[in-house]
């Protein structure tokens, strides 16, 4: 007689393995599957909202290039005895320039008017940004001193750090 010598795996055995190594790989292709589903999500929330940041800030860079235009003719066409005569031209302008997409409130002073411009990016976020108008006589017409995103619920969420793009 023959003996059985030696370890042998039946087919039971090998159909529990096939059957573990199938149940893993559809566990890890479902998790693949919605991590990715999750990242796509993502991506186009993000990219929704830099779309709606960035088109926020080319409406009041617009703005601003006009009110720069329009001081810019002020000063060059126009002769002002004092600085509230150009005040007052340019209070005009800033209470013309508001409308239901741009904000402008704006502080007035002696020797400069601090204004702020305001566009709404979502339900719960606007892009501001604060400009200080110079007074007549100064070469500089306006100096832009911060960029913030605002939250509706009462707090700045970042301040851009404001390139020198004349190298004054």
């Amino acid at each position: 007689m023959k003996g059985n010598s030696g370890f042998q795996i039946g087919t039971g055995v090998t159909s529990v393995l096939m059957i573990f190594v199938i149940l893993c790989l559809t566990t890890f292709g479902v998790l693949s599957y919605t991590s990715a589903e999750a990242e796509l999500h993502l991506t186009e929330k993000n990219a929704d909202y830099v779309t709606e940041y960035y088109e926020a800030s080319s409406l009041i860079v617009d703005n601003l290039a006009q009110l720069d235009e329009m001081l810019y003719c002020i000063k060059n066409l126009l002769e002002f005895d004092s600085n509230e005569e150009y005040f007052k031209h340019l209070k005009d302008y800033l209470d013309e320039l508001g409308d239901e997409e741009l904000e402008v409130t704006y502080i007035p002073g002696e020797e400069s008017i601090e204004a702020t411009f305001k566009a709404i990016i979502n339900d719960e976020l606007s892009f501001n940004m604060v400009v200080r108008f110079n007074s007549y006589d100064v070469n500089e017409r306006y100096t832009v001193i911060s960029n913030y995103v605002y939250s509706e619920g009462g707090q700045a969420t970042g301040e851009e750090e404001l390139p020198d793009m004349w190298g004054g």
